[in-house]
């Protein structure tokens, strides 16, 4: 509920640093944990964009197949510059010293099989049936197109939703969707119309989260 009312996810992740300092877990752990879960989160999301790649890598434009390689090339750069940030010679300052905690605590994680194979098999499953809600989606509005699409495209659009510009990735989705699919053909407005439903059946689903939000807290 929370991430759809603030920008990417922020509220949700918010709520749930909350949550587990509540639990009694300090703030400090609580935010590692939160931040840590998303990598894993985000790694996940990477492994699916790569399989899409792998079954459209012959139907993609040359452009296109370049620019997604060079997007999965920063990203997994982007994580593993978190797991050996601890090992970096940087002098001591707070922001320096937070950002090496992480990197410990990540490390830590990476070490128990037990804690990132469930974190990032969940992930996987989890981009799996939003890339079949999208595709079903698509079905019911006329657009057929090859699911493998869909496999590539949407990762990628939910990847873009991560920037925290827009409340809950309104935007950045309808955008990654609309040029992604242009370039195969795909009428730029059906696609739109793809997007906007599924970003409203978010918003429906997480209404019985919120309605039980509120009744806890009247």
């Amino acid at each position: 509920m929370f991430s759809q009312a603030m920008p990417s996810s922020i509220g949700g992740d918010a709520y749930r640093v909350i949550t587990l300092s509540k639990q009694g877990h300090t703030k400090l752990n609580s935010f590692y944990g939160v931040l840590i879960d998303r990598i894993m989160g985000f790694l996940g999301l990477i492994i699916v964009i790569f399989f899409g790649l792998i079954i459209s890598k012959s139907i993609l434009p040359t452009d296109l197949f370049q620019g997604i390689i060079i997007l999965l090339t920063f990203s997994f750069l982007a994580v593993f510059g978190v797991f050996i940030f601890r090992k970096l010679p940087l002098p001591k300052h707070k922001t320096i010293n937070w950002l090496t905690e992480l990197s410990i605590q990540f490390q830590k994680t990476l070490n128990r099989f037990d804690k990132w194979y469930p974190q990032i098999l969940l992930s996987i499953l989890i981009y799996i049936f939003a890339i079949a809600t999208m595709y079903f989606i698509a079905l019911s509005v006329g657009l057929e197109q090859p699911f493998y699409l869909f496999v590539l495209f949407v990762p990628i659009s939910l990847l873009l939703t991560m920037i925290p510009i827009s409340f809950a990735g309104w935007g950045l989705r309808e955008t990654g969707m609309v040029v992604m699919f242009s370039l195969v053909g795909v009428p730029k407005e059906t696609i739109l119309i793809v997007s906007i439903l599924f970003g409203l059946s978010l918003i429906i689903v997480s209404l019985p989260s919120g309605y039980l939000f509120l009744k806890n807290k009247l």
